[in-house]
């Protein structure tokens, strides 16, 4: 409810058959499109979906790589992710086995406590090295630094991205959500669902 704001965090998912296809059809007509109107397509397409039901409808559509969507997604397959890229580059996708995924991974972001506003604040955040020795992964989205180098809030809305990594999404979410309890500033601000009507309708 309330304002749009940027992603307040991601998971893995295992989707539906139908969901899938519906997706995929999407995109495969984007980039065809693309081909047909001479302007052929090799990189990353990142399309924002919202399920409905008449099926995925598409939000947005950028040429980059989403924020809390990539922490999660990278993390989460196998191989030489520089590989693909070169591929790509080089128009050989084809000839390029696809990463399989092997990890469940969830990412939890701490905002300032304005957000989706700007915040003139600028205060020092304490518990990232803690954080990451706990076994999760802490990506900065907006953050600044001190006159003493120390990482800061800087102002911005979304602060920093916590991922956990595990064999299990319930697993995964329980490591993020503990990186988060490591991690202070003053007014940091989190859902604290994400994940949670995945896992509890599937155990």
């Amino acid at each position: 409810t309330g304002r749009n704001t940027g992603g307040m965090g991601a998971h893995t998912l295992e989707l539906e058959r139908t969901e899938a296809d519906g997706m995929k059809r999407i995109l495969y007509d984007v980039v065809d499109r693309l081909a047909e109107e001479g302007s052929p397509f090799s990189g990353f397409i990142y399309l924002g979906f919202m399920m409905t039901d008449q099926g995925p409808m598409v939000l947005e559509c950028n040429c980059r790589l989403g924020g809390p969507e990539t922490q999660v997604i990278l993390p989460s397959i196998d191989g030489d992710f520089t590989a693909l890229c070169m591929a790509a580059g080089r128009g050989q996708l084809s000839n390029t086995r696809s990463p399989d995924h092997t990890k469940h991974t969830l990412c939890v972001t701490l905002t300032s406590e304005a957000y989706p506003d700007l915040s003139e604040r600028n205060d020092v955040i304490f518990g990232i090295e803690a954080a990451e020795n706990s076994d999760v992964l802490v990506f900065p989205a907006g953050v600044a630094a001190t006159a003493g180098g120390q990482l800061s809030t800087g102002g911005n809305g979304r602060i920093l991205n916590v991922v956990g990594v595990a064999g299990t999404l319930k697993k995964a979410r329980s490591l993020a959500y503990g990186g988060v309890g490591l991690i202070e500033f003053p007014g940091k601000k989190y859902r604290s669902d994400i994940g949670a009507p995945i896992i509890e309708s599937t155990s």
